[in-house]
């Protein structure tokens, strides 16, 4: 083989390579990258190569055929490959709005009418009543309430009507305009009623329990266990407009943690009865002022009237409480007694014991005298039961003369 035929070979190959070269370069520029999606021969979008687009072209398909009963968005849809830029791709999850919005189709669906007044264009009758029943469910999902029964209480209606594929709105649109409120008349687009159950925990408050006792004198009140809160279920049956609340009762209570009574004592026992034939006479002297009215203001005790000096006396066995100077009474004793009963010793000349000191029936604790309020030697006598000044005389048999 001659040179010449040699070069001849080499530069065939040499070209060979070369084609091959920039022919692979060419594909790797050129290779689709993307579907195009049309629809009536018109590019409505472009996606990413991705074979799962073919099913969801078909499902949308098949969707349209269902609610409308035509197959034309499915005769009307191509898929293409291409080659573009990423800047054309559209989210895959726009897709089915892209093919619908563009599509061109005119299909017969239905005018929701409420009142009269269209408020939605649905594909059928089912999915109007799919879109209110999601709207009953959205009120009472807020209340809580646990749905029995829902009506519309305005008029709907249906009435045929040809549109174009992208005017007919989802359930999902139609529920959220009829949740809208009217602008014009500031009133709801449909009014619901919804009828339905919620329950609740509430506070079980105890009971009072009031129970007699000789114990304590009458009228006198302890409580001996404060008691304590517990828990009880309550079903109420509400029913509702939309969101507002027109009507509301309990139909079930039931106890779930039962509360503990609160006991009060309450005092049967006369201090009067108890005490009448007890109380030694306070001092020597003449009564010269009886309990009641006098000079237009009430006297709550009794005066002893008695010389300067005479002794008095505890009228029973107690406790000093007080021993000091009170205005109008002037030089003031006061002895606490059992059964909530106490005696007061008004006006004395001399405090012969001290707060604190325990005394015996009989017992001398101070002298008659004309301190404070007083136009001149008495002894003004009080008794008391559970702080309520009481009539001296019955507690005593008699004052002694002096």
């Amino acid at each position: 083989m001659n040179s010449n035929s040699k070069q001849c070979k080499f530069l065939s190959f040499i070209v060979i390579v070369i084609t091959l070269a920039v022919s692979s370069v060419y594909y790797k520029i050129n290779k689709p990258n993307a579907y195009e999606i049309r629809v009536e021969d018109k590019v409505v979008a472009y996606v990413k190569v991705d074979n799962s687009i073919f099913s969801k072209i078909k499902a949308l398909g098949d969707e349209v055929e269902k609610r409308f009963k035509t197959s034309k968005l499915k005769d009307s849809i191509a898929v293409y490959k291409s080659t573009v830029t990423e800047d054309y791709f559209i989210d895959e999850k726009l897709l089915d709005k892209a093919i619908i919005q563009n599509s061109g189709i005119q299909i017969d669906a239905l005018s929701m009418l409420c009142d009269g007044k269209e408020i939605a264009i649905v594909a059928n009758e089912s999915e109007g009543k799919q879109a209110l029943n999601k709207v009953a469910n959205y009120y009472a999902d807020k209340s809580g309430l646990k749905v029995k029964e829902s009506r519309v209480k305005n008029k709907i209606t249906y009435s045929k009507k040809k549109v174009m594929l992208s005017e007919v709105d989802t359930v999902d649109r139609v529920s959220e305009r009829i949740k809208d409120v009217n602008l014009k008349s500031n009133k709801p687009v449909v009014t619901i009623e919804i009828t339905g159950t919620v329950e609740s925990k509430v506070t079980a408050l105890p009971r009072t329990i009031v129970q007699p006792t000789n114990d304590l004198p009458l009228g006198q009140t302890k409580v001996q266990s404060e008691g304590k809160n517990g828990q009880k279920t309550v079903v109420k049956q509400i029913t509702m407009e939309n969101s507002k609340i027109i009507s509301s009762k309990i139909i079930s209570e039931k106890i779930t943690v039962a509360p503990k009574d609160k006991i009060v004592l309450k005092g049967t026992k006369s201090a009067a009865a108890v005490n009448s034939t007890l109380l030694a006479s306070p001092s020597r002297g003449t009564i010269s002022s009886g309990f009641g009215m006098r000079w237009g203001r009430m006297h709550e005790g009794l005066d002893i009237a008695a010389d300067l000096g005479t002794p008095i006396y505890a009228a029973l066995d107690g406790t000093v409480t007080y021993s000091g100077w009170a205005t109008g009474y002037g030089m003031l004793i006061k002895l606490k007694h059992k059964d909530g009963l106490e005696t007061y010793y008004g006006h004395c000349s001399k405090l012969l014991v001290s707060e604190g000191q325990t005394v015996k029936k009989g017992d001398k604790i101070g002298e008659v005298g004309s301190t404070g309020n007083s136009t001149g030697p008495h002894l003004h006598f009080e008794v008391r039961v559970n702080g309520i000044p009481k009539d001296p005389a019955p507690y005593l048999k008699s004052i002694k003369g002096s």
